[in-house]
């Protein structure tokens, strides 16, 4: 059996405020913040017109925010629309002007 061990790189800091119930966002992608939110509130996201790789998401909620609050938020600085139905959001993307 041949089995790699794969390297990633680990951040003390965002794991600290993981452990402290608070979800931060540095730069991230938007398929980390996906990932991310995913886990925390145990969902799955569909994304519609997901925005480029260059797009950068920053912001930090504490853990007994709301769903609905933390993509509200998102959502009008991104420039998103959403939808949540029981365990699913949908999330789309406004076209660019």
């Amino acid at each position: 059996i041949d089995s790699q061990l794969i390297k990633g790189k680990f951040d003390l800091e965002n794991a600290f405020f993981w452990k402290e119930g608070i979800l931060v966002f540095k730069k991230a992608s938007f398929q980390e913040v996906v990932q991310s939110l995913e886990r925390w509130y145990a969902i799955e996201i569909k994304v519609k017109n997901p925005p480029p790789n260059s797009v950068r998401i920053s912001g930090e909620f504490k853990k007994n925010t709301y769903l609905k609050d933390v993509l509200e938020s998102l959502g009008y600085a991104y420039n998103f629309d959403y939808s949540i139905k029981n365990k699913e959001v949908f999330i789309q993307f406004k076209a660019s002007e």
